[in-house]
């Protein structure tokens, strides 16, 4: 398994501060993939959103070419769960189904996600792409995807991931609440500075079949 964190060569702060934070004991050794930004790819006549939307779509495609094996995606303004971080990990992989093609370590749910285990969330639909493990046998069926034109959807990585799930092509889960968030600064892609964030608000469907509230990471029951 590999273990790679996205970064533009200029952003040597972010990518000090996510080293710094970085579980080498659970995913090994970190490898950093030189991004492109908006400058350096040649944006086709359908995209629709910006050239650094589009980057992020080849940096992430041109990875999964590269790799042969499950793969750690890092976005280098990924953060993790400060409290017990490793004890959360183990317990919400070791529930993760075998038919996952890709598992988030956070998700923004925007659609009603269902519980399968304790710990673990089958994902509807879902946008965020800062913590994702891709299985090998997905990674070149997903790179296809992303070399697909016209995509039949807002033209940037999280939406066209969220179509792939949404649809069946792809299954991905998420742990119960998120173990990974995103840390607060500037986007290159938004273009505007941000607070940090964990996207842990959402609704879900428990084992039992009900709705469930989830607020900071804290469970509350919908009356129905």
């Amino acid at each position: 398994m590999r273990s790679i964190v996205i970064n533009l060569p200029e952003d040597t702060e972010r990518l000090a501060s996510f080293r710094a934070a970085y579980p080498t004991n659970i995913f090994g050794n970190l490898e950093v993939w030189r991004a492109k930004s908006g400058a350096d790819v040649e944006v086709p006549e359908w995209w629709e959103r910006s050239a650094n939307r589009y980057a992020l779509t080849v940096n992430i495609r041109e990875i999964l070419e590269a790799v042969d094996e499950d793969v750690w995606i890092w976005e280098d303004d990924c953060i993790f769960d400060p409290i017990d971080f490793e004890n959360k990990y183990e317990a919400f992989m070791s529930e993760v189904p075998e038919d996952a093609d890709m598992v988030f370590l956070g998700a923004l749910h925007f659609a009603l996600p269902r519980q399968v285990a304790e710990h673990c969330i089958k994902i509807k639909a879902a946008w965020t792409s800062h913590a994702i493990l891709y299985r090998k046998k997905c990674i070149k069926a997903f790179a296809d995807y992303f070399r697909e034109p016209n995509w039949g959807c807002k033209h940037f990585s999280d939406q066209r991931r969220a179509q792939g799930i949404a649809s069946g092509k792809f299954t991905a889960y998420s742990p119960l609440p998120n173990l990974c968030g995103q840390a607060a600064g500037y986007s290159q892609l938004d273009f505007h500075n941000r607070g940090e964030r964990w996207y842990n608000n959402f609704k879900y469907i428990d084992m039992d079949g009900k709705i469930q509230q989830l607020i900071n990471g804290k469970h509350k029951h919908i009356k129905e």
